[in-house]
């Protein structure tokens, strides 16, 4: 694969709240990791072609989409990008709602899921596609720019940040509260986003449903093999970024 210089749609899918909530559970740390990959999963299952994964990194999803590759009707209507985009939201929230309500199980893992929140990056750019042993690998400067987004001035936890060059390429249904500002990214200076705070309708404590004994049964075995397989070494814990592991777990 020689290397190509391409237009793309630079996201990433990053899990808030990841890092606290893995460390403050470290003693229920098995249930932890299944838990953030069941989410990991979920959005993974809704990241279709022409929108391609470039690799996982511990609690986000880096991916993109090739401009010569999007779909024609996303090039005559923009609002369907920014559709699709939105509806990770949708599906990260669902899959929190599942699996809560599928074990009865009071780990602080299980029970404080639904402090996790998901925020969204989208950047636009020329990057460059390499080939590294058998991986493509994504290189450049849009791609630095979108994960040094990731850090920012924003105090929520939940949002979509589009860098300007992204925004003026996609759109947003109506009624989407749209606000403006300037980020300042180390090594490259002042870049124009455009952040929404998608309005998700979180499940309630009293809205909980009570799992049947099936489903309690199956979560329950579920969780016991894993946490079986991982003391046993017979399946590896994945590693995950600003996360000492216990000591205990090899």
């Amino acid at each position: 694969m020689d290397p190509s210089e391409e237009k793309m749609f630079i996201l990433i899918c990053d899990i808030s709240g990841y890092t606290s909530f893995m460390v403050k559970n470290q003693m229920d740390y098995i249930h932890g990791v299944m838990l953030i990959k069941g989410l990991l999963d979920s959005l993974i299952e809704e990241i279709k072609l022409p929108m391609q994964i470039s690799k996982i990194e511990g609690d986000a999803i880096f991916f993109y989409l090739l401009e010569d590759h999007m779909p024609e009707e996303f090039k005559k209507d923009r609002i369907l990008l920014g559709e699709k985009i939105l509806n990770f939201y949708k599906v990260f929230y669902s899959k929190i709602e599942a699996l809560k309500n599928s074990t009865d199980c009071q780990c602080g893992a299980c029970s404080n899921l639904d402090k996790l929140d998901l925020k969204i990056i989208v950047h636009f750019g020329k990057a460059l596609m390499v080939k590294i042993g058998l991986f493509p690998e994504i290189q450049g400067v849009p791609v630095i720019i979108a994960h040094r987004l990731l850090k920012n001035t924003i105090n929520k936890s939940l949002y979509l940040l589009a860098t300007d060059e992204a925004y003026q390429r996609m759109g947003f249904p109506a009624g989407i509260k749209v606000e403006s500002s300037m980020q300042d990214v180390k090594d490259v200076g002042s870049v124009e986003v455009h952040v929404c705070f998608p309005e998700i309708k979180k499940p309630e404590p009293s809205e909980k449903v009570k799992p049947s004994a099936w489903t309690l049964k199956k979560t329950h075995f579920n969780l016991f093999l894993g946490d079986l397989l991982f003391k046993l070494h017979i399946r590896k814990i994945p590693y995950f970024r600003n996360l000492t592991r216990p000591k205990d777990i090899k």
